[in-house]
């Protein structure tokens, strides 16, 4: 008798620190989580200044992968675009002018193109096609550019100039994402400078590549270049190279708001399991007063004693405005203001993160911060956060603890690095599309390139670059999750299986994939009836995975560049009858001038070329996009390669 196999996964929700946050939990939560962005529109050019006719709106834009600074734009709106292609190409100035400032936007660099974007109209954050750069300078895409010194450098050559750490570009025609905190030059009230320009963080793609940066005056090629000022427009650059952007949002942010604590007390009482109300606090049994000068539960009470510690004081708030309070807690946490309770986290409360969104007037109120050690041994940890309206996200209490103390709370002492010289792999469980996969392995290669693949469906999961795998979650307090998670921004895939049979180009992919050989000699129907023949690994320690369904036999095999950010699949295929690949699943499939697949809003490219008289197809699926392809009977051979 067979039976029709159901199987229902569940994601765990735990309470560990980078997991959590790694993976942005608590999808379903209707609580406000950020204070929103001001938008820039990009319906004309309101928002700037009068500039050339270099710039101007577009629905879509799109390069030639072989075309050096070359874009093509769709009329339309939505996205900001300099073509750069007047005889006196100009920049573009917002009307609105900044001080400390947050940026995020979406950038799409063309091959060999250049620009930049300054902020004030002095300090360049630099644009660049850096794809494939190897050392980084400060030429290259998310650094500062030079300054300039006719004096010192005879305008020739610069000084200074901040490379990113990492590279993280990625290849041309391609949208990145941009995010930027940036604070203005300090001054006193006669007009002298007290503190120099700096850049607190730039991220590119999700990775951290600028932290802390100083800029002692205006870069080369700035609007403004003699003079330092508090305020001072963006202005993106226009006449060096094409260059598209959309979603720019910002906040702007006042040096002076800071939320200050005032009248500082804490007592310690006998921890209990779970505190539900503010007054409970009134019930439990005192340890001790305790002297403090700041808000730091995991240094005021001893590492595993069975305590609680309550806080007390004021809060002088800058400016009447909404505040958003975020609360994290390994164990119980409470926050209370003007004597009422804003976020109350215990035990038995699995959200990671608790936020409150208040409307707070200008002026000191009373607050209660209570922190409930009732986490397992080894797991504990606690943060507090306030943002407002013109309020840069603050701490409002210090750690003061050790580096392997907070490396625990962070979740990261346990990572792989990747090898100098040889492939490594690592087999894990793995969070796909908030899906728990269990039979995975992830291969990380001396490139600095790393995948995941799924050994019960046989499909690719995801790609990434530079660093390799957090494997903490794995081991740590016995690995109950064994979950690895990649250290680096993923492109993920669809995650069905890659390979299945249909009857016809119409048929739906199949989506219910869970099947093992274990569940087969049970007698259960499986859709997709996948074995795993393993995999064979090579001199270089790089695997080769052997699968089979249905009497067809499949090989899978993938190479990294040692030039460019791409990653080659090479498949074997031995089947008695036509099987079908799903390469990639989106929103949206194109095809670009030179033959190649762009897949999602721009995201990553596929290349399928040199596979002779097979070609790829474009299905709608109602829901997404599908790049399928169609392999004939008998013995092939199959390859395409992932730019990103």
């Amino acid at each position: 008798m067979k039976h029709t196999l159901v199987l229902y996964l569940s994601i765990s929700v735990f309470l560990f620190f980078g997991s959590i946050e790694a993976q942005n939990k608590n999808k379903t939560s209707k609580q406000v989580t950020a204070i929103p962005y001001s938008v820039i529109n990009l319906n004309d050019l309101s928002a700037f200044q009068k500039t050339g006719k270099n710039w101007g709106n577009a629905s879509n834009v799109s390069i030639n992968r072989s075309k050096e600074k070359t874009i093509f734009s769709e009329i339309g709106t939505g996205i900001l675009v300099n073509k750069n292609n007047q005889r006196k190409n100009k920049h573009l100035v917002t009307k609105f002018e900044h001080g400390d400032i947050e940026l995020e936007l979406d950038v799409m660099m063309p091959l060999a193109s250049n620009s930049g974007i300054y902020f004030q109209g002095r300090y360049e954050i630099q644009l660049y096609d850096s794809w494939g750069v190897k050392t980084p300078t400060y030429k290259d895409i998310g650094s500062i550019y030079q300054r300039w010194d006719e004096k010192r450098g005879k305008g020739k050559q610069g000084y200074e100039g901040t490379p990113t750490k990492i590279n993280a570009a990625k290849a041309p025609g391609l949208w990145q994402h941009l995010k930027i905190i940036f604070h203005a030059p300090k001054f006193d009230a006669l007009g002298n400078k007290t503190k120099n320009a700096w850049f607190e963080k730039v991220w590119l793609n999700g990775t951290l590549i600028i932290e802390n940066a100083e800029v002692t005056g205006p870069t080369r090629g700035a609007s403004f270049q003699k003079d330092e000022k508090p305020m001072g427009p963006i202005v993106f650059q226009g006449n060096h190279g094409p260059v598209a952007f959309k979603n720019i949002k910002y906040k702007l942010y006042n040096n002076n708001n800071k939320v200050i604590i005032n009248n500082l007390k804490a007592t310690v009482y006998e921890s209990p399991k779970k505190i539900k109300k503010l007054q409970d606090i009134n019930e439990l049994k005192k340890v001790k007063d305790k002297n403090v000068k700041t808000i730091s539960p995991l240094s005021d009470i001893k590492k595993n004693a069975k305590e609680l510690i309550v806080y007390s004081g004021t809060l002088t708030i800058p400016e009447t405005s909404n505040y958003l309070f975020e609360m994290k807690a390994l164990g119980g946490g409470l926050l209370a203001l003007n004597n009422k309770t804003a976020i109350n986290m215990n035990k038995n409360n699995l959200k990671y993160s608790n936020y409150s969104f208040q409307k707070l007037e200008k002026g000191e109120i009373p607050f209660t911060v209570v922190f409930n050690q009732t986490a397992k041994r080894g797991e504990r940890g606690f943060e507090l956060f306030i943002e407002g309206n013109g309020t840069q996200r603050q701490s409002l209490q210090v750690k003061r603890i050790s580096k392997r103390e907070q490396s625990l709370i962070d979740m990261r002492f346990l990572l792989i690095n990747h090898s100098d010289s040889k492939t490594i792999s690592q087999r894990s469980f793995l969070m796909h599309n908030d899906v728990k996969k269990t039979h995975c392995i992830s291969v990380g290669f001396p490139e600095k390139i790393s995948y995941s693949y799924d050994l019960e469906t046989g499909s690719l999961l995801q790609i990434w670059d530079n660093a390799f795998l957090n494997a903490t979650h794995m081991w740590h307090s016995r690995g109950k999750e064994q979950l690895g998670y990649p250290e680096g921004q993923v492109i993920a895939f669809h995650g069905d299986s890659d390979f299945v049979y249909l009857k016809n180009d119409n048929s739906p992919w199949p989506k219910e994939n869970y099947n093992t050989k274990h569940l087969l000699e049970k007698g259960f129907e499986l859709k997709t009836p996948l074995i795993q023949k393993g995999y064979k690994l090579d001199n270089n320690k790089n695997p080769l995975f052997l699968s089979e369904i249905k009497g067809a036999k499949i090989s899978n095999k993938f190479t990294p560049s040692s030039t460019d950010r791409k990653l080659k699949r090479d498949i074997t295929v031995d089947s008695k009858k036509d099987i079908w690949l799903k390469i990639s699943e989106a929103s949206t499939i194109e095809i670009a001038s030179d033959g190649t697949y762009i897949i999602g809003d721009k995201n990553y490219y596929i290349d399928f070329s040199g596979n002779e008289s097979l070609t790829p197809i474009i299905r709608d699926n109602k829901q997404s996009k599908e790049l399928l392809v169609k392999i004939p009977a008998g013995k092939q051979t199959i390859n395409y390669s992932i730019i990103w």
